[in-house]
């Protein structure tokens, strides 16, 4: 994975919000496919940050208006039993019991109604916020060499050539007649058994 790094460089132009994706390998078309990899990775990674706390917001008004549905059902099913267990309403108490029953019942369905009216507004609010992508330039397979480059490899050896030329004409000589005296010596030289 550090060899894959290495070889990938991302930047974010501030100025103008672009942001530049580059990868280097020794395969043209293997570069090309890791960078579009690698785009498409960037595009998910900033849309899932960007739209995060709105999703967060989403899942949470999903459960409320779930909750809300099921007290509002309730209320209502409580309301009918009430209902159909006393259907002649002929006491105070009866009376105050159902006009408690609908007003319980109309508060669940106002709080169904708010909740569903805000799943429907982060609904909207999680397109909205939704970031846009457009490649000014797409990936291609690069058709030239990113390195080595070869002038930087032909001065380099140039440089280092004369540089060695130049040691070899001043110090040449004198590094050579030592080794032949050395070999001379060790040829004249016997040694006794």
């Amino acid at each position: 994975i550090d060899g894959l790094r290495s070889r990938i460089m991302i930047e974010q132009n501030i100025e103008n919000g672009l942001i530049y994706s580059a990868v280097t390998m020794p395969d043209p078309v293997a570069a090309a496919e890791l960078n579009y990899a690698v785009v498409e990775l960037l595009k998910k990674y900033i849309t899932d940050y960007q739209l995060q706390k709105v999703r967060e917001d989403l899942d949470f008004t999903e459960r409320m208006k779930s909750d809300s549905e099921q007290r509002f059902n309730d209320a209502q099913l409580a309301l009918a039993e009430f209902l159909d267990r006393n259907k002649v309403l002929s006491t105070s108490k009866a009376r105050v019991e159902l006009e408690r029953l609908q007003d319980e019942k109309n508060l669940a369905f106002g709080i169904y109604s708010t909740v569903s009216q805000r799943l429907e507004q982060t609904k909207l609010q999680l397109n909205e916020q939704r970031p846009t992508f457009k490649e000014v330039q797409p990936v291609t397979v690069p058709t030239k060499h990113a390195s080595p480059k070869r002038m930087k490899v032909l001065v380099a050896s140039l440089m280092f050539g004369v540089l060695f030329g130049f040691i070899w004409i001043i110090f040449g000589k004198s590094l050579i007649y030592p080794i032949k005296n050395l070999k001379m010596e060790s040829k004249h030289s016997k040694f006794p058994l």
